[in-house]
């Protein structure tokens, strides 16, 4: 939204058009190298966060009780004046399930609104979901303390948001493709030159 230009736009009031005066007014090729790019970028950052935040699940710990135990190997020997400061060292984190629904929610709608347009989304997003999902077994079995008891309430909204992704991708997906067909004489034009 931020590149965006609606000054053309008639059905869009001029409060709120003097606010998207950006480059791009449509799916130009100027968008693919501009904006199109930086969302191939944040989605490939999206495989490898999960990782980043597991290993600093493991490491971060580690270094927390060994700076409790002053740097030995024995869990009894500890500054913690507390069974909850004990607890907090060296039970675990917390497992905070609403982050993981946002993750696959934002790397889903990511892929469906723009993968028509930048088709090396899709294998990108499959990656990004399975090591999501790799990587969400390993924090469940090694590094947080159990998940609370819940019920299914927030999986069938996280499963009715899903929904209408595939709504987005064919209405935005049929809008990048038309105006690829726009375009076609300017990507002719360059690949001549």
């Amino acid at each position: 939204m931020v590149n965006a230009n609606l000054k053309d736009q008639k059905f869009i009031g001029h409060h709120i058009k003097k606010f998207f005066n950006g480059q791009h007014a449509d799916y130009s090729p100027d968008w693919y190298i501009d904006v199109g790019l930086v969302i191939l970028q944040t989605m490939v950052i999206q495989i490898f966060m999960p990782i980043v935040n597991s290993v600093k699940g493991f490491v971060v710990p580690i270094i927390k009780q060994k700076i409790d135990s002053h740097f030995t190997d024995d869990p009894y020997k500890t500054r913690c004046t507390s069974l909850a400061k004990y607890k907090a060292i060296y039970g675990g984190e917390e497992y905070l399930i609403h982050f993981k629904y946002s993750d696959i929610l934002v790397i889903v709608y990511v892929a469906c609104l723009y993968g028509i347009g930048i088709p090396l989304l899709f294998p990108v997003a499959a990656l990004a979901l399975g090591v999501t999902w790799i990587n969400e077994r390993i924090q469940t079995a090694y590094q947080v303390k159990q998940p609370p008891a819940m019920d299914d309430t927030m999986t069938k909204n996280a499963m009715s948001l899903l929904k209408i992704a595939p709504i987005m991708l064919l209405v935005n997906g049929y809008w990048m493709l038309s105006n690829r067909m726009i375009y076609a004489n300017y990507w002719e034009y360059i690949t001549v030159d």
